[in-house]
């Protein structure tokens, strides 16, 4: 929808930065590894550029697979596997 609103006021969506507040949402990016890399990279192809990882709902959540060491696996590793492939 927001590329079908700048197209008809002449902006180009390319200029947009796209940001995704992730932890919140029904998927579980945090359960795993590939779980994570594949969730990044969907949201990648619809153009989300920018993530926003929400640490402290770890504790909160238990039943979304989110747990402080999977959490500090993906940050250690995985965020820098997508930033080597220029995802994050």
């Amino acid at each position: 929808m927001l590329d079908e609103y700048c197209t008809k006021i002449g902006r180009d969506p390319g200029e947009i930065s796209r940001s995704f507040l992730v932890g919140l949402s029904a998927d579980t990016p945090f359960s795993s590894l590939e779980a994570f890399h594949e969730f990044v990279g969907r949201m990648h192809e619809i153009g989300i550029s920018e993530f926003i990882f929400y640490y402290d709902y770890a504790d909160l959540l238990p039943d979304r697979g989110m747990d402080r060491t999977m959490l500090e696996c993906i940050a250690t590793q995985g965020i820098q596997a997508l930033k080597a492939k220029h995802l994050v």
